[in-house]
């Protein structure tokens, strides 16, 4: 499943959180591990030589993270140091190698360079057609982390059960014996819109009874979906608040170790109104997220 996994760094200890669980993931999967450093030229300095000594600064870090890898994995692991704008470069290099994850920590370096990672996770969020895992350590975690995803959060909006995200968690699940939980977050009403329709507590709650069993209905279909090829499942509804804080409360509550979903890849105006559930849940959940992007569809 992850033959290939790319490993975005900048050279950063924060960037290098990531790592643990590109390892994690390469035990399991005996996964080719690819370091990926990205030098972005400055253009109003036009500097050949500063491009140079930056490229072989970053040819210099990845070697010795390489020589720290191989110390726990004995598996291959390879470096590349690309030159242009960082996001294009990791998407662009991850199509030619064929790689089946892209791992990122959502910032690096700290003050106003700590926005390198967190730019580039938002535009492979928005571009990306490769899976992402992203990681995002507080300041005060420490480096070392869990990596065995025991229990995967899976919420669940317009997935089918075509997705590719299914075919995702049943690798992960199966590779790391995991119980997948699927969530659904459903808003429930605190007003009546207009003055001429009822508002009892007894019509709320036969609403919210009627959507919340459709809602279960839908999702025991994924449970059953896992169940057939003998991974351990079950599902919950979460009213009363939106997706985000939803899934990210739900995750805390269950004790999760991964959260793994889709976006739609929403950008530009129509991204800034509707906003995005998956960027609310990276920068709110204290664990790892895995992004599947699905072409956007109204």
């Amino acid at each position: 499943m992850f033959e290939r996994i790319e490993v975005a760094l900048d050279g950063s200890s924060h960037a290098e959180r990531a790592l643990p669980f590109a390892e994690s993931l390469a035990n399991h999967f005996d996964s080719t591990i690819q370091l990926v450093a990205v030098h972005e030229p400055i253009g109003a300095l036009n500097e050949d030589a500063w491009d140079d000594g930056a490229q072989d600064r970053a040819a210099e870090y990845l070697e010795r993270v390489r020589d720290d890898i191989a110390e726990r994995y004995e598996g291959e692991v390879e470096t590349s140091c690309l030159r242009g704008r960082p996001h294009e470069c990791l998407l662009e290099f991850a199509h030619r190698t064929e790689a089946n994850l892209i791992v990122l920590a959502t910032h690096g370096r700290g003050g106003l360079a700590r926005a390198w990672l967190g730019s580039v996770t938002d535009k492979l969020l928005r571009e990306s057609d490769v899976p992402l895992l992203v990681v995002r350590p507080s300041e005060d975690a420490p480096a070392t982390a869990d990596t065995d995803f025991r229990r995967i959060l899976v919420p669940i909006d317009r997935l089918d059960l075509e997705s590719g995200l299914l075919e995702i968690i049943r690798n992960l699940a199966g590779a790391y014996d995991s119980e997948v939980v699927f969530v659904q977050a459903m808003p429930t009403p605190t007003a009546a819109a207009s003055p001429f329709l009822r508002a009892t507590p007894e019509v709320k709650e036969e609403v919210i009874e009627q959507r919340r069993a459709e809602i279960a209905a839908t999702l025991d279909q994924y449970v059953q979906w896992c169940e057939s090829r003998g991974i351990r499942a079950r599902s919950r509804v979460q009213l009363g608040a939106q997706a985000g804080i939803a899934i990210c409360r739900v995750a805390e509550e269950e004790r999760a170790d991964l959260i793994a979903m889709t976006t739609s890849g929403l950008s530009g105006v129509k991204r800034a109104i509707l906003g995005s559930v998956s960027d609310k849940v990276i920068r709110m959940a204290d664990i790892p997220v895995l992004i599947h992007r699905v072409p956007d569809a109204d």
